[in-house]
């Protein structure tokens, strides 16, 4: 009788470990049917992310750039070719550009001086717009920037009703400008170091910056074009701040200094000795 009552036990406690066995194997099953699973669902998750965004910017074609491989590094222009479809990306009235190509014909011509390369390249919107590009052999940093001919900007009309010789005009002494007029100019500015906005600033918070600092020279009746950006660079969740030097003298023979702070809504310039 207590044989049999052993037996009956051994026969419970073999039923409860395979019991266990079985929910521990199951349950292994089902960890990795469920990790696997999670993996392969971000895959497809990853894949889809990576097709909606070629499908939202497609590829940029950039055509005759045989003759500005002579000046610049191929991998460099690689570069260019990456940061500029980013740019028109960007942009509404350039997002649907898929051809850019270098323009070569007078006056849009390739030039070479102190270390910058200057090109034009031509996009194929409607109006077919030019862009002023520059290419710095020093810093390896490029810039580009809209260009207007000065065939497309009018000139204000002269007031010549209220004017006589003995008519007195204040000037501005560092650069000669007749005070409080703005003088709207078409040369663009070229400015050595953006690869350091690129690092704290989005592609359009960096053309934002580049047309608000032309706008600025404008405003300042400022004549010179070219600018480097300083080292220095810092940076907060509200604004970066940074500063720039015009890389030529003014009439005072002295190369001013620009003082930026980069905010969400707008762009403060201080310019200082």
């Amino acid at each position: 009788m207590e044989d049999l009552q052993k037996k009956k036990k051994r026969a419970v406690r073999l039923i409860v470990v395979v019991i266990i066995l079985i929910l521990g194997g199951l349950g292994v099953l089902f960890g990795y049917f469920r990790l696997n699973g999670s993996a392969q669902r971000q895959v497809e998750i990853a894949e889809k992310l990576k097709n909606k965004t070629l499908e939202e910017a497609q590829e940029v074609k950039y055509k005759g750039f045989k003759e500005l491989e002579k000046k610049i590094d191929k991998e460099m222009l690689e570069k260019f070719y990456d940061r500029f479809s980013a740019y028109l990306s960007s942009s509404s009235d350039y997002k649907k550009v898929r051809t850019v190509t270098l323009e070569t014909k007078n006056p849009y011509e390739i030039e070479v001086a102190d270390g910058v390369v200057s090109f034009y390249v031509v996009t194929d919107t409607d109006t077919d717009s030019v862009f002023y590009c520059d290419y710095n052999e020093v810093s390896g940093s490029f810039g580009y920037t809209e260009y207007v001919p000065a065939s497309m900007i009018q000139a204000p009309e002269e007031d010549t009703k209220n004017t006589t010789k003995e008519d007195k005009v204040e000037t501005d002494p560092n650069n000669g400008m007749q005070a409080g007029v703005v003088k709207e100019d078409n040369t663009p500015v070229t400015i050595n170091g953006l690869d350091k906005l690129y690092a704290v600033l989005t592609d359009e918070g960096v053309e934002r910056f580049q047309k608000d600092l032309k706008t600025y020279l404008d405003k300042e009746n400022e004549m010179r074009r070219a600018i480097t950006i300083n080292d220095g660079i810092t940076h907060t969740e509200a604004e970066v701040s940074f500063s720039c030097k015009f890389d030529t003298t003014n009439k005072a023979n002295k190369k001013n200094t620009i003082k930026v702070v980069f905010k969400e809504d707008k762009t403060e310039f201080t310019l200082s000795e």
